[in-house]
């Protein structure tokens, strides 16, 4: 995983390491980077500052948008994907799987960098329905495992990792803000293929 600031220096949000090069986000993440209020329908042409917090040795990195890799919140919500292409590869770091698996009450856990913790929490969740703009996203809910904790901002663009087998099911891409609820989405990858089908290369 990745941490993602802007061009001020504010922690913005969380990514998956594809391969040693490429970082899977959501685009509002990218979008708050770069300084844009709304959503933009053309990629942003300025750079964010990516972080690879699990090998601190290593410096941060500059990212853009590769081509073919910017898929904007549509007027629905639906969508709100980006690929972006490290200024530089990672060395012997072979990046995350993604996996299409059943999804229905599976368990996974995402590390996302809530303000009061900007080296990274884990939250577990449990996945639940399909629901969201055109049924694309799935429910999270709160685990058993991690009581009291939840996704909340600082968390988008993180990988929701299946906890048998380690492989990347979704994205994290929102998060219910009532006091009781701590529900989540992601955006299966099934999803993430169909609207960025250069993943599956």
């Amino acid at each position: 995983m990745v941490r993602i600031r802007g061009v001020s220096g504010l922690i913005l949000g969380s990514g998956t390491l594809l391969g040693d090069r490429h970082v899977l986000t959501c685009a509002h993440v990218v979008d708050r980077a770069v300084g844009r209020a709304a959503a933009g329908a053309d990629p942003p042409a300025d750079r964010v500052q990516v972080e690879l917090v699990r090998l601190p040795r290593l410096p941060a990195r500059s990212a853009g948008v590769v081509a073919g890799g910017w898929v904007p919140a549509g007027k629905e919500g639906q969508g709100d994907i980006a690929l972006l292409e490290l200024s530089d590869p990672v060395p012997d770091r072979p990046g995350a799987e993604l996996r299409r698996l059943p999804l229905w009450e599976k368990h996974v856990y995402a590390f996302g960098f809530p303000k009061e913790f900007r080296d990274g929490e884990t939250v577990h969740a449990v996945l639940h329905g399909g629901t969201g703009p055109a049924n694309e996203w799935m429910q999270m809910d709160p685990s058993p495992a991690t009581p009291g904790l939840r996704v909340r901002s600082g968390f988008s663009g993180a990988a929701a990792v299946d906890n048998d087998t380690g492989y990347v099911v979704g994205m994290v891409v929102s998060y219910y803000s009532g006091p009781a609820s701590g529900r989540s989405f992601m955006i299966p990858v099934e999803t993430l293929l169909n609207h960025l089908p250069l993943l599956q290369a």
